[in-house]
């Protein structure tokens, strides 16, 4: 399998529940250690490894930590990477400055993560609620209502999908155009998915 085929397979096959809880919000939660070790249980099979980078970054005066979550193939050497960011708070009550940042660089890496593996805004494979969800989908579809197959994808995604076309030199216009839209924003989460699962058929088509 190429990368994209890889991630592919991670992205469908990884169980993430929500394991943490939040008290004072009254909701469950994952964290990036919980993702991190679901995908320790592939790693080997697909023989692909995972690194985790962190930056100091300022923008327009404010200090963010920008994550780059980079999913490594053992047998190509080929990556695809996913960035996130988080903005430091000036003052958190109970917590020194190393705790601050800590806290900061862990909360961008889950959402790196969550862009590489598409784990953001996705109910619990392993749930009751994800049941529920995949069963209204169905209903949702017969009644010609909005489901995940029109939801647009968030930059976490391009982020990814750009990655991608780089990695292959794939032509990012020529895609839109096979994909019927005027810009990247305009993509599904479902159109996004089949990039990944097609990037040969999209390689051939885009240097044609």
């Amino acid at each position: 399998m190429e990368i994209g085929e890889k991630l592919s397979k991670l992205q469908q096959d990884m169980k993430v529940p929500k394991d943490q809880y939040n008290k004072f919000g009254k909701f469950y939660y994952r964290n990036a250690e919980t993702i991190l070790a679901e995908f320790k249980k592939y790693e080997k099979d697909l023989k692909v490894f995972l690194t985790l980078k962190d930056e100091i970054v300022e923008v327009v005066g404010k200090v963010y930590i920008k994550a780059t979550a980079t999913l490594v193939d053992c047998e190509s050497d080929e990556e695809i990477s996913v960035t996130a960011y988080a903005r430091e708070s000036e003052e958190k009550k109970g917590m020194d400055e190393a705790q601050i940042t800590g806290s900061v660089s862990s909360y961008a890496r889950k959402y790196a993560l969550n862009g590489l593996f598409l784990l953001d805004d996705v109910k619990d494979p392993d749930s009751d609620e994800y049941e529920k969800q995949k069963n209204q989908d169905k209903s949702d579809q017969k009644d010609g209502k909005s489901t995940s197959s029109n939801i647009k994808i968030n930059q976490n995604h391009i982020n990814s999908l750009r990655s991608l076309f780089t990695e292959n030199g794939i032509d990012e216009s020529k895609v839109l155009v096979l994909y019927k839209v005027q810009k990247i924003e305009a993509l599904t989460i479902n159109q996004y998915k089949n990039a990944f699962d097609h990037v040969k058929e999209l390689k051939e088509s885009c240097s044609a």
